[in-house]
């Protein structure tokens, strides 16, 4: 079970770069994330995406060490090794445990780092598209603007 647990961030880790290597990325209205640069205290800001569209949502920010966080669940595990294997700095906690614990070490890594931030809004247990208040914390703490981020394929492979 170990090396499953070694192999599988791995493995997600190179497909998503393998994703973003071989995908062409559009912004619409990219004017919005320039003002969002300019509105953070620090030139940062808090990306808010919807839970499933986080893996590809976030492509572009690949090995900036981004701020974001993962549950202390077992499946939150594997997310943290494979958000540290992108080169994004992990927090573990959700809304349903140890939420405020990692929400306070993001906070401050983001601070002392000047660093950009993700954030599940609508969380790992839903209700989807219902956002939580984590991301206005982040922006209100941090100085922060929030900015709405989703990343939509034009080719898709759906079961």
């Amino acid at each position: 079970m170990s090396i499953l647990l070694k192999l599988v961030p791995t493995l997600v880790s190179w497909y998503l770069r393998f994703v973003k290597f071989t995908s062409k990325v559009v912004v619409l209205n990219p004017e919005n994330l320039d003002l969002a640069k300019k509105m953070g205290k620090y030139g940062n800001y808090a990306l808010a995406v919807w839970h499933e569209h986080y893996p590809t949502s976030v492509l572009t920010e690949l090995d900036t060490g981004m701020v974001t966080m993962a549950s202390q669940s077992k499946d939150g595990s594997l997310a943290a090794d494979t958000i540290s294997k992108l080169g994004f700095t992990p927090t573990r906690g959700s809304s349903s445990r140890g939420g405020a614990k990692a929400l306070q070490s993001m906070i401050e890594q983001i601070n002392e780092n000047r660093l950009n931030s993700a954030i599940t809004v609508d969380g790992p247990r839903g209700p989807s598209y219902v956002p939580k208040k984590g991301i206005l914390v982040v922006s209100h703490e941090c100085e922060a603007p929030v900015l709405c981020i989703q990343s939509i394929s034009t080719r898709r492979f759906c079961i």
